[in-house]
């Protein structure tokens, strides 16, 4: 018996040649299933490497959230510490008013005045800038609304010390009162005429270049009815009349 070749088995017997073909099917088939599932688990382990590089990441970002909302926090907390610490040394200044002089008919140099008293509180001295006041008898209680003051005789470094400085300004008034022999101190004390006192002092303190702050002030004179020597001044006008606050310059029409 001859030995018979392959090709001749398999057109002597096609189901021989189905199986072959069947068999090397399936070691493709095999094959490439075997690669898909390399491939998905390729796939799956860079995604889990990009979730967890992202993961990461963004615990970085939070930290330096932390971080920058801990520095924040840390430069307000800073900035406060500086704020009490201007606010308690800075210099503020305060004014009293003593009783108004006010002269009598008989008086030979008819000229009253106003005597007041002008403080640094703190620990540091206020740079005086400008200074207004002005002393006037009318016959309306409302706050007189004219431009017209003078300047204070005080120092242009004003430091702190228990006593302040003194000073005095002259009462303004009518000359037809003089000329009618009104007796002006007798009126004052019936409430006929009123005295007014007005002002503000511009100053700056020594923390802050170019931080300027006006203190204003505005008052009435409340006599006593049996002697216009012991009576009290009263503030009044709208709330920003009588108020230290910061202000921006320029300042008193500049």
């Amino acid at each position: 018996m001859q030995p018979m070749h392959l090709w001749q088995l398999l057109l002597n017997n096609p189901e021989w040649a189905l199986v072959i073909v069947g068999i090397v099917t399936l070691f493709f088939v095999g094959w490439q299933a075997a690669a898909t599932a390399n491939s998905a688990k390729a796939t799956e382990f860079a995604a889990r490497a990009t979730r967890d590089s992202v993961a990461a990441i963004q615990k970085q970002i939070d930290l330096m959230e932390r971080q920058t909302e801990a520095t924040e926090d840390a430069a307000i907390a800073a900035r406060k510490s500086v704020e009490i610490i201007i606010s308690k040394e800075r210099a503020r200044i305060q004014l009293e008013v003593e009783s108004p002089t006010i002269p009598s008919p008989d008086d030979p140099f008819p000229i009253g005045q106003v005597g007041f008293r002008v403080r640094c509180h703190g620990t540091t001295p206020a740079n005086i800038i400008e200074t207004r006041i002005w002393a006037q008898i009318t016959d309306s209680k409302e706050p007189y609304r004219g431009d017209t003051c003078s300047a204070m005789s005080i120092p242009s470094v004003l430091t702190p010390t228990p006593e302040g400085i003194e000073g005095t300004t002259a009462l303004s008034y009518s000359d037809q009162l003089i000329s009618d022999g009104v007796d002006i101190c007798d009126s004052v004390r019936r409430k006929k005429l009123f005295v007014h006192f007005y002002g503000r002092i511009e100053y700056q303190d020594i923390f802050e270049a170019g931080r300027t702050w006006i203190y204003s002030f505005r008052y009435i004179y409340e006599p006593n009815p049996w002697s216009v020597d012991d009576g009290t001044w009263t503030r009044c006008g709208i709330p920003n009349d009588n108020v230290e606050m910061e202000v921006s310059r320029p300042s008193f029409g500049r």
